[in-house]
């Protein structure tokens, strides 16, 4: 007997979270928009993402640092154009590669990502 898989049309569950090298934890069910001064950016006022503040002790988060972009399935990275950059780790890859300005780059599940100079997070799903 085969079985065939039937699409369900329904909310996509959380993708899984960003989880800050601060312990802080971002379920993967909305955009976010992370950095120094997230709320008045105008992706957050104008309600397509949510405010995430990352700081760092050597000022290298820019205020609209990174986007994080749900799209279908894929969890995107954009680099809003800041100062110090975002650089991914793919998994089991032992180099940082800097991401384009202003271009999304889809991650996988197992990436840390590198905000700045100093910050860190790592994209977990709940599928691994």
């Amino acid at each position: 007997m085969q079985r065939t898989l039937v699409p369900y049309k329904g909310p996509r569950p959380s993708l899984g979270a960003l989880l800050l090298d601060d312990g802080t934890s971002l379920p993967l069910d909305s955009d976010y928009l992370l950095g120094r001064d997230p709320e008045r950016a105008p992706e957050v006022a104008g309600g397509n993402a949510r405010p995430a503040k990352v700081t760092s002790p050597d000022g290298s988060v820019s205020r609209r640092h990174l986007r994080v972009a749900l799209e279908g399935w894929d969890v995107n990275l954009v680099d809003l154009g800041s100062v110090n950059g975002t650089q991914i780790q793919p998994p089991g890859d032992p180099n940082f590669y800097d991401i384009p300005p202003n271009e999304p780059v889809t991650i996988a599940p197992g990436t840390t990502v590198r905000i700045g100079v100093s910050r860190t997070m790592r994209y977990e799903s709940h599928r691994n």
